[in-house]
């Protein structure tokens, strides 16, 4: 039987990340701090990582879904869904070929272990962000 806290990590932690994801702040920081500062933590966390990332992803596609279908479905016609397009892949191939490259030094590195690095940083982009309005 699954004990409660286990039951309501999870929920806790999709509110953090609801809460976070629209705004200009690492959601994925603040998940850590969160699991962090209730105890949740190990593989069970790592799923549920994924899990909320997923979710977040998949209700961003939901929302921008009447943008994200006239790009598609104007891509043979459409200059500005060509380059829209193009922008994307130009933004997101970068990651793919670092985090191909890096991928054995990434699975070594839990960076549940560096919450406090992951507070920090988080503090250094909230002090940006306030002096820079």
């Amino acid at each position: 039987m699954t004990d409660l806290p286990s039951l309501i990590a999870p929920i806790v932690l999709g509110i953090v990340e609801g809460s976070t994801e629209f705004i200009p702040v690492s959601s994925t920081g603040h998940l850590i701090l969160t699991e962090r500062l209730i105890g949740y933590e190990g593989r069970q966390a790592g799923i549920s990582d994924v899990v909320i990332q997923v979710g977040a992803i998949l209700a961003i596609c939901w929302l921008y879904r009447a943008r994200l279908w006239s790009v598609v479905s104007g891509l043979s016609s459409d200059a500005d869904a060509r380059r829209f397009s193009r922008n994307v892949l130009v933004a997101f191939l970068p990651s793919v070929v670092v985090g191909a490259l890096a991928h054995d030094f990434i699975k070594r590195l839990s960076v549940h272990r560096f919450q406090l690095l992951v507070a920090a940083l988080l503090s250094v982009t909230a002090v940006q962000m306030i002096v820079t309005g």
